[in-house]
């Protein structure tokens, strides 16, 4: 099928008639124009012919790249059919405004008894010829390409820049400055290195077969703005009064020409508003009716490809004294005092203000204060200040002073109202407890009329009047309703009138006297005394005539349904009770209400606003003292109720005694436990002195209060004292050592006495004498004869000596002592007997006693041993001490 459609295809390209499935007969032909250029007119034609037995058709189908053409879907398209004789008829298509996007494969399908018969033909729309340049630019110092491009057939160009040397202004490659190249419709002229001198007007002139066009266009080598500057105030100042506009301008030099950028106060400036008017390209700045608002810092930025520069300028706008706005009348009462105000703007501020009425220029004294702000107090008002004021306020621009002059403002001092008269009973209700009472208005006067009048009542028993009513507005009905009134007693009301001069004169008084009745209640007040208590008022307006017989307060939780009941004793011709409820729940709502009955019945409810109790604060602590020594003190503190909030901690207070300098300590975070002490030490007190401690529990409720004082003495104990603990450390010492060295002479003592008789000396020696024959042995035997079982057999040596290598087991002394030049081998044990008589013994100088061999010995015939530090040593003469590696040195 694929292959079928681009045969279909190549046969409908290279075929001037289009034929499939068509009559016997029939011939279609579509011709176009052969040079079709864009926005040009196009005209294809579809001739048909068909034998005489086939009817002519009456209409075709356009395709267009084998889509149907919708020709009535743009006005660029035109059909036509015309019949020229019996057999042929033909059938035009006209597009109008011909583009390149027109060109394709165009074809029209007859309508011929349900055959298919089409003719195609390809359309080709060519670009006129156009030469599309704009202006172009370059930094100076780079290498310049300039484009052209040029639409059309067959195009090419030529390069101009006027002002050239050359007669025709044209450019060539062969001077080498200029180069010429061109990728499709884009023609370029390149050069190197960009400087001014290149700037300027240059051409591209487009060539086809169809003519010539030429464009114009500027070219310019780029340099950065500079010398910007900014023009606009007076006299260089950028200054301008408030509600003038202020026109800045900024200019820079630069190629291309800048454009700008205005900031204000940092905040850049990116659209026109109704105060502020910029033009980017010619850098005017305008700020309209100037305000104070408008002031600052204002920078101006040049710009183009090749850099920028910035500029700034401050702005200041001066305020003339201007009103604002004012008081237009004020009404003030006798005695008291008036406030009048103008409000005034200026910059600079406001250095002059005057007062005035119509008579008098106003000054500062104790009748009248005058401020710079426009304010004028009046004090004392008498009627006589009942006037009109007027405000001139100024202040200095510019060595100019400028002022402004307020409207009058009256002062209307108003009168103490007139009083009510004719007061009198309209009618009584003894059931319903009230009488409706009437009087006659005051006649109506601006300065003492009446705002609203007040009912004063008293019995005749008290001799003050109370308020009952605060305000009964001023009707043309002029009456009121009582309904407060006592039982069996007279009642006295009287009405007065109030307005801003005070309350008036009253009215005459009105005697109402009722049957006995119900007592009443005037009024309840419940005030909260801690958080766990409250204190409830009642007043009585009287007993209502008969003799009281009970008085009960109630209260209970506002989420609680259940009243717990309080009853207080009452007494007569008392009106005034107080009772406290404690106990109560903190940091809750209560209700309370309170109800009085005498021998005729009782009172209604009377129930003030429900009352929350605030949280508790913790309780009040204890504090102990728990140790105190020389510059500290250990306190102990016990709380048993930390309040509704958490414990934060407590605060420790101490002050020396006789002191007012109060010390005060935070401890915080403690973990501590309700009802058990919390031990605190508090250090760098002073010694041997009195301090006055208290403490308090901190929650996040507050700070509770704080605990009872006492007094704490700080002392040094004799036996915590430093001196004496050393004192008695040292005696210890001493004890211990004394104790040690008794022990020690004990065991010498004994040993003495065991041993120290028998014995002279107690050693076992190996002697060898300086010839090879002889040897001796020196055993562990005293000089009395007795023999030591248990070293009755002497060692052998590890070494054989020169003679024949035996030890003498002889029971007695030898006969020969040790001689001068025996060595002593061995030494098997000590004791601080004298030495043998007449000899010394001393250390071998070459010999140690840790083991390490030398190469030889004195005698030249044992090894030799050194020291553990390898040195070797005078002699070291002792006396009284054989030891091992000793040799006889004397006799």
């Amino acid at each position: 099928m694929y292959y079928l459609l681009i045969l279909y295809t190549l046969l409908l390209l290279f075929s001037p008639v289009r034929l499939q499935n068509c009559p016997q007969g029939v011939s279609i032909v579509l011709t176009r124009p052969n040079s079709v250029l864009e926005n040009g007119l196009v005209d294809l034609t579809c001739s048909v012919t068909i034998p005489g037995d086939i009817t002519l058709p009456t209409e075709v189908t356009w395709h267009k790249d084998f889509l149907i053409l919708e020709t009535s879907d743009s006005s660029r398209y035109i059909t036509s059919r015309k019949v020229e004789t019996s057999t042929e008829v033909s059938f035009g298509l006209q597009i109008q405004q011909a583009q390149v996007e027109d060109s394709g494969l165009y074809s029209c399908d007859p309508v011929l008894s349900g055959a298919l018969c089409r003719a195609s033909v390809n359309l080709t729309v060519n670009y006129a010829l156009a030469v599309i340049v704009e202006d172009q630019d370059a930094l100076t110092g780079t290498d310049v390409t300039l484009v052209c491009l040029i639409r059309g057939v067959d195009t090419s160009v030529i390069w101009y820049r006027f002002n050239e040397t050359t007669g025709n202004n044209q450019l060539y490659d062969t001077d080498g400055k200029y180069s010429f190249s061109q990728e499709g419709s884009y023609f370029y002229l390149s050069f190197d290195s960009a400087s001014s001198e290149d700037t300027g007007v240059y051409a591209c002139e487009g060539r086809s077969p169809t003519g010539r066009v030429q464009e114009d266009f500027n070219f310019y080598s780029l340099l950065a703005p500079s010398g910007t500057i900014i023009r606009g105030g007076t006299d260089g100042e950028f200054v301008a009064f408030s509600g003038d506009d202020l026109i800045l301008e900024c200019y820079a030099d630069g190629v291309r020409a800048p454009e700008y950028n205005w900031t204000i106060n940092g905040v850049k400036l990116e659209v026109d508003t109704d105060d502020l008017i910029f033009n980017m390209t010619s850098g005017e700045l305008t700020i309209v009716s100037a305000t104070k608002f408008d002031e600052g810092t204002y920078t101006c930025e040049a710009y183009n490809k090749a850099g920028s520069e910035a500029t700034s300028v401050v702005v200041t706008i001066h305020i003339v004294a201007s009103i604002i706005g004012q008081d237009q009348a004020v009404n003030v009462g006798l005695g008291s005092e008036a406030n009048l105000t103008v409000r005034l703007s200026a910059s600079p501020p406001i250095d002059f203000v005057q007062w005035t009425t119509s008579s008098d220029i106003l000054a500062n004294s104790t009748k009248y204060r005058i401020y710079l702000n426009g304010t004028l107090l009046i004090s004392d008002i008498t009627e006589s200040d009942d006037t009109a004021y007027k405000l001139k306020a100024c202040n200095t621009i510019s060595g100019l002073v400028k002022c402004a002059q307020s409207q009058p403002i009256s002062l209307l001092v108003i009168l103490p109202s007139l009083a009510p008269t004719d007061l009198e009973v309209e009618s009584e209700d003894e059931e319903a407890r009230s009488v409706e009472i009437s009087w006659i208005n005051p006649p109506t006067n601006v300065r003492n009329s009446p705002e609203y009048y007040t009912l004063e009542i008293r019995t005749s028993e008290l001799e003050e009047y109370t308020l009952l009513d605060e305000e009964i507005p001023v009707t043309s009905s002029s009456s009121y309703t009582l309904t407060k009134l006592f039982f069996g007693y007279q009642n006295l009301f009287r009405l007065r009138g109030s307005n801003l001069g005070g309350l008036g004169e009253p009215s005459n008084v009105l005697n109402v006297t009722l049957i006995p009745g119900e007592p009443r209640i005037r009024s309840v007040t419940a005030t909260v005394i801690s958080s766990t208590s409250l204190n409830v008022t009642y007043l009585l307006w009287h007993d209502g005539g008969s003799p009281l017989t009970s008085l009960f307060v109630q209260y209970k939780e506002n989420s609680s349904d259940v009243w717990n009941n309080l009853t207080q004793e009452f007494e007569d011709d008392v009106i005034v009770y107080f009772i406290v409820i404690t106990d109560l729940k903190s940091a809750t709502y209560f209700d309370i209400r309170v109800q009085v009955s005498n021998e005729l019945g009782e009172s209604d409810f009377f129930e003030p606003a429900e009352k929350l109790l605030p949280d508790s604060l913790p309780g009040v602590p204890v504090l102990s003292e728990s140790n105190a020594n020389l510059d500290s003190v250990e306190v102990s503190i016990i709380l048993d109720d930390f309040g509704t909030g958490e414990l934060l901690g407590f605060f420790i207070k101490y002050v020396l005694k006789d002191n007012e300098t109060i010390e005060e300590v935070s401890v915080v975070d403690l973990g501590v436990s309700l009802g058990k002490p919390f031990v605190w030490e508090i250090t760098g007190l002073e010694n041997e002195a009195t301090y006055v401690f208290s403490a308090a529990g901190n929650s996040t409720i507050g700070l509770g209060p704080y605990s009872k004082e006492v007094n704490i003495y700080t002392d040094t104990k004799f036996y915590e004292d430093l001196p004496f603990k050393i004192l008695v450390g040292v005696a210890a010492c001493l004890v211990i050592f004394v104790l040690a060295l008794f022990f020690l002479l004990g065991c010498i003592g004994c040993c003495c006495f065991k041993y120290g008789k028998k014995r002279e000396y107690k050693h076992i020696y190996k002697t060898r004498p300086g010839g090879p024959a002889e040897n001796f042995a020196l055993t562990e035997d005293g000089p009395d004869g007795i023999d030591f079982p248990q070293l009755s057999s002497a060692k052998p040596l590890t070494r054989p000596p020169l003679g024949d290598g035996s030890w003498s087991e002889r029971s007695t002394p030898p006969v020969v002592p040790p001689r001068k030049g025996d060595y002593l081998d061995e030494v098997h044990s000590y004791h601080p007997s004298p030495p043998l008589a007449g000899y010394t013994a001393v250390k071998d100088p070459k010999r140690a006693l840790l083991g390490v061999d030398y190469p030889s010995d004195p005698f030249g015939d044992l090894p030799m041993k050194k020291n553990f530090m390898g040195q070797d040593k005078p002699p070291n003469p002792s006396l009284g001490n054989i030891s091992q590696g000793s040799y006889i040195t004397d006799v």
